[in-house]
Parts: C-alpha cells; sequence; structure tokens
C-alpha cells in the first residue's frame, strides 16, 4: 500500500485544471457556468492509500530478466537518480526524486519513509547528494537510531493528516525509543560528537514540532529541551564539524530550531552559537557555496543573530527607545547592503499568474526565481526586514516624542515584505520547503497593519500546509489566526489572542539562513 497525500475533493475537470472546486452537488458550479456536464467526484478512501501489488509483481518480473547486481551497486544506482527524473507515481504532495533503497520490513515502515522525505526533505542545493544518501542508507538498518526517528517523524504526520490511532502509537514508541538510544550515545565522546545523535535530537525536536497543539509552556517544553540539548553538542563539536559538508548542514538544521527557540522565548543568541558561526563562516565548505553562487557574499546569518538579540531586548523592555531605533535603522542597512550584494543569478521576477484560480497564488501574481534555495533566500531576507520594521513601528508608538515619518515608513515595509512573502507562496506549493513559510506566514496573519485579504490569505496558506504535512501546530496557529482576524482587537502583539501565539514561536520550519 503506497501513501499518496492528502487527495483533492474536487470534481474530475477541475482537478485536472488545478482549480478550487466547491464540491456542489449534483455539478459543480465551475463546470455549470462553462456549460460542461460536471463528471462528479471520486470516493476518497480509494485513493489516499492504494494498492501496488500488481504494479510491484510487473517490477520484479521486469528485473528477473536483468543480470542481478549488487545490494550496494543496485542502492548506489538509485541513490544517483537525477533531480529533473519524474517519479513514475507520487509519493504524495510532494514528490522526492531519490526512490527508498529497497522495501523496507513493513507497509507501515515504507509509508513512513515515503511521507518523511516526501514532505520533510528535498534533494536540491544545498540539501543534495552525500547529505540525502547518508540519511536515505540508514533505512537499510533497523536499529539505525536515524531510522527509527525518520519512522516516528514520518508516521506522525500521518496519523495528524489521517487521523490513524496505530500510527500515532508506533510514532510514539519509536520516539521513546529514540530518546533511549540518544541517551545512550551522549554517555561517550564519540557517541555525543556523531553526526547521527546529532541528526536524532533535531528530529526529535521537529516531532514535538508536528505534534505542539497547546499554546500553554508546557506546549514546547518538550521541543525546547531537544533545542538546548542539541545546542549543547554544538559546543562539543567544535570546529572539527565544519571539516565535511554533512556537518555543516547538520549545523544550518540545528542553527535555525536555535534561532526559533531564541526569538519564543525572547533571549539572545547563546555564545556557542555565535561561536560556531563564525567558524562556519570561514569554513571551505561556505566557500564552496559562494563559489556555486549558493551563498552570497555577505552574511544574513550574521544580521540575524542582531535581530533576535534586538527583538529580544526590545520585548523584555531592556533598552531605551533610541537604542532600538539606531540599532534597528543600522540593521535595515545592513539588510540593504545584502540585497544590492547578492549574485546576479538570484534576482527574480514578477509575473502574472497563468490561472487565478490556485489556492496558492496571492493577487493574481507569481515570482519565478532561479531555484528554490535562492526563493527560501529571498524570503529570509523579507522576514528580517518584516521583523525590524515590527520592532520600528512598535517603538514609535511608545517613544515620548514619536517619528510619525519613521513610523508610516516602517508600516510600508511592513505591508510590502507581507505581500511578497504571500505572493512567493506559489513558488513553494509543491516543495517540501513549503514549509519554511508557516513562520513568516503565521507572522503576516497576526499583524494589523496588514489588510485582512492578506492576513486571511497568509491564514488559510498555515492552515493548508499544517494539514498536508500533518503539523497540529501549524494548525492551531492558523486557528489563532482566525479568532484574531475576527476578534479586531486593538494591537496583534499585545491582545490576548496574540499573546497565546507568541508561545508557538516554534514553528515547523526548517528554513536555513547560510547567506
Amino acid at each position: 500500500m503506497t501513501y499518496y497525500g492528502t487527495p483533492s475533493k474536487g470534481c474530475e475537470r477541475c482537478r485536472r485544471r488545478k482549480v478550487k472546486c466547491d464540491q456542489r452537488v449534483p455539478g459543480c458550479f465551475k463546470c455549470s457556468k462553462s456549460g460542461f456536464r460536471c463528471p462528479g467526484y471520486r470516493n476518497l478512501s480509494d485513493v489516499v492509500f492504494r494498492d501496488e501489488s500488481m504494479r510491484i509483481i510487473r517490477r520484479v518480473e521486469k528485473q528477473k530478466s536483468v543480470v542481478p547486481k549488487s545490494s550496494s551497486e543496485e542502492f548506489e544506482e538509485n541513490l544517483e537518480l537525477s533531480v529533473n527524473d519524474t517519479p513514475s507515481y507520487p509519493l504524495g504532495p510532494f514528490w522526492f526524486p531519490l526512490a527508498i533503497p529497497q522495501k523496507l520490513h513493513s507497509p507501515r515502515d515504507d509509508l513512513a519513509a515515503n511521507f518523511f522525505f516526501a514532505n520533510f526533505t528535498h534533494n536540491e542545493p544545498p540539501f543534495a547528494d552525500e547529505y540525502n544518501n547518508w540519511l536515505m542508507k540508514s533505512l537499510l538498518d533497523k536499529s539505525n537510531i536515524l531510522r527509527k526517528a525518520i519512522e516516528a517523524v514520518g508516521l506522525a504526520g500521518i496519523s495528524n493528516v489521517s487521523y490513524i490511532p496505530e500510527f500515532a502509537s508506533r510514532s510514539r514508541q519509536l520516539y521513546g525509543e529514540v530518546v533511549v538510544a540518544v541517551k545512550q550515545d551522549l554517555k561517550c565522546l564519540k557517541g555525543a560528537t556523531a553526526d547521527t545523535t546529532l541528526m536524532a535530537i533535531i528530529l526529535l525536536g521537529f516531532y514535538e514540532e508536528l505534534n505542539l497543539e497547546s499554546s500553554d509552556q508546557k506546549g514546547y517544553e518538550y521541543w525546547a529541551a531537544h533545542v538546548k540539548g542539541a545546542t549543547a553538542l554544538l559546543e562539543l563539536r567544535g570546529q572539527d564539524q565544519f571539516i565535511g559538508q554533512r556537518g555543516g548542514l547538520l549545523y544550518l538544521l540545528l542553527r535555525s530550531q536555535i534561532l526559533t527557540c531564541c526569538l519564543q522565548q525572547q533571549m539572545s543568541v547563546p555564545h556557542c552559537l555565535v561561536k560556531a558561526s563564525s567558524a562556519f563562516q570561514s569554513s571551505n565548505i561556505r566557500e564552496n557555496w559562494k563559489t556555486r553562487s549558493v551563498a552570497s557574499a555577505g552574511s544574513l546569518c550574521v544580521v540575524s543573530f542582531r535581530v533576535v538579540n534586538l527583538r529580544a531586548a526590545f520585548k523584555k523592555g531592556d533598552i531605551d527607545y533610541l537604542t532600538v531605533r539606531n540599532e534597528a535603522l543600522d540593521i535595515n542597512s545592513d539588510l540593504q547592503i545584502w540585497q544590492e550584494g547578492m549574485p546576479s543569478s538570484w534576482m527574480f521576477s514578477s509575473e502574472p499568474a497563468l490561472d487565478s484560480e490556485l489556492d496558492a497564488i496571492y493577487g493574481g501574481v507569481i515570482h519565478k526565481y532561479s531555484s528554490m534555495w535562492v526563493a527560501e533566500a529571498w524570503n529570509n531576507w523579507r522576514l528580517l526586514r518584516l521583523l525590524v520594521s515590527q520592532i520600528i513601528q512598535q517603538n514609535e508608538k511608545r517613544a515620548p516624542v514619536p517619528d510619525v515619518v519613521r513610523q508610516l515608513l516602517a508600516e510600508a515595509m511592513i505591508r510590502h515584505t507581507s505581500y511578497d512573502l504571500c505572493v512567493s507562496a506559489s513558488t513553494f506549493a509543491r516543495s517540501p520547503r513549503i514549509i519554511s513559510l508557516i513562520r513568516p506566514l503565521s507572522i503576516i496573519s497576526r499583524e494589523l497593519v496588514n489588510d485582512t485579504a492578506l492576513r486571511t490569505f497568509a491564514m488559510k496558506q498555515v492552515r493548508r500546509i499544517g494539514k498536508t504535512v500533518g503539523s497540529r501546530q501549524a494548525c492551531l496557529l492558523a486557528d489563532i489566526a482566525a479568532e484574531l482576524l475576527a476578534s479586531n482587537s486593538d494591537s496583534g502583539w499585545q491582545c490576548g489572542v496574540a499573546a497565546k501565539s507568541e508561545g508557538l514561536g516554534a514553528n515547523v520550519s526548517w528554513a536555513v539562513l547560510i547567506n
């Protein structure tokens, strides 16, 4: 049985045209309006899981006529599939171009691995080749800690999407086994500094993010505990972690979670992360990425540290309004310099959408980027501009003598970056990278400077992502945004509903800032 993701409920004609169907009985409105007879609706229970027995049998029979290869040769061949190869059938709402190397021990294991690779990772720069091969090789060993962590996350996602109690129970069991294994690995230096240990802890944190469904303090404490534990390992791993590309990629994933944790807990960036970042900036890995235009000359990461630190001090009231104003304007200047110094290949264009009825399109416009990685880098920059502009706006409102012009400029930047972030949603619509939008879109949906239409679109996108990848936290964020939209509160930061969302700062986001 193969999991095919959350199926569309629309009629066949609307699905083929990739437009939203109102599912009216006996026929939908779009078919009626176009003068066509509506073909009707399929039985969803027949398409969520499909019997692939005959296809697998034919595949096996075909392979019998080929000279057998060793298991290692076959595995390496599977891993060499091009990112341009199109799968014979979709693995889920997003397809992953690398095939699972071999059938796992049960259909449930297959489903979990497929769901994980289809929705939570991708074979795109810089996360490609050696890193993805390493994750997939872990599936060959049933006792491998990464295999258990991957299956725990995959089963949690499937259970949250389709409500399968058996999968949820097995997911929790695997989660517990990974926790026990990690504790055992931490007892010795070799185990504590191993890549598998760090990746397992990152996945444990991601598991907690998927299942977070409460806005109170206890709702995220397990996630925060995993992040803090991984942060301690960051310093223990030292400079040697940047010898190979995999170590650098693990650092990026962990850094993203640490920064999110800092934002959520209103705390400054820990010294060990600053130290590790300095080592990474001068590493051969990043130099190689700059040569390949995967990383920019300027460091957006360093700017992000300043934003996190300023936001923490501002929210706590630790600095006066003049210091906040000067620091925020200085950060804005650095963000402008980064934008002006980016590679020419990173420039994007805006084009009219061919079909404005697609759910992920806002304003009838789409963005064209040279790669998904570049699109994500732009969104990281937009999010930082948005956060700084929020600080400037709120700071001027509390200043004894507000600078009205500066406040209006900040509000204009909030609307501008919010608009661009919403327009970019269509770019990520069929990519696992779409989870990187949960955090910025949830912020946009709560920002009262934005108009209702924009906030509503952002809220709906967060909910759609949550239902697609099985993130309870994203769905809860959407619920909070919907409540805010209906409440007509005076302040998106200060009202009680928004306060609940502050406790959900651990939004499911594997966006990374290497630029």
